[in-house]
C-alpha cells in the first residue's frame, strides 16, 4: 500500500517522489541528476544492474535524503572477500547531506566521504568492504 501511494506522488518524474526502490527508477535518477528536495530514501539492490557512472552532483538537490542504501543481496551477508563496486563516481562526489540517518554502502568506491558530509543525525552506518581511506578531507568541526 505504501509504494502505492509513493507511486502517485509523482507518476512521471520518480526524481520528485519521497522514496525510490525501483531499479530503472533509481538508476535514471542518479545518472540524470533528477533527484530533487522530495527524495527522502533510495534503496538499490546491486545484484542485477551494470556498472554505473555517475556524476559528482547525482545527490546535489537531495537536501532531505535520511536513509541510502546500495547492497548486493546475493552476496552481502555471506561473502567476504573483495567487492568491486557498481557504482561508480570517477570525478568524486560533492554532496551528501546531514539529514542522512542510515547509509547502508556495500562496496563504496569513495577514498573520502564528501567534506560537506555532518554526521550529526546518522544512527546507521555500514560500509563493508569499500574503498575508504579516511572518513573525510580536511578537519571537520560541529556545533551541536
Amino acid at each position: 500500500m505504501g509504494r502505492e501511494i509513493v507511486d502517485k506522488e509523482s507518476p512521471n518524474k520518480p526524481g520528485k517522489r519521497s522514496r525510490l526502490w525501483r531499479q530503472e527508477e533509481v538508476q535514471n535518477t542518479l545518472k540524470y541528476d533528477e533527484g530533487t528536495n522530495a527524495v527522502q530514501g533510495i534503496v538499490l539492490d546491486l545484484l542485477n544492474i551494470k556498472d554505473m557512472q555517475l556524476s559528482p552532483q547525482a545527490f546535489k538537490k537531495m537536501y532531505s535524503l535520511r536513509s541510502l542504501k546500495f547492497y548486493d543481496f546475493g552476496i552481502s551477508f555471506y561473502f567476504y572477500g573483495t567487492y568491486n563496486s557498481k557504482v561508480h563516481f570517477p570525478n568524486g562526489l560533492s554532496d551528501l547531506f546531514g539529514n542522512l540517518r542510515s547509509l547502508i554502502w556495500l562496496g563504496c568506491p569513495l577514498t573520502a566521504l564528501p567534506s560537506n558530509f555532518n554526521p550529526k543525525n546518522l544512527v546507521e552506518l555500514n560500509l563493508r568492504r569499500s574503498n575508504l581511506e579516511r572518513l573525510w578531507d580536511g578537519i571537520m568541526v560541529y556545533i551541536f
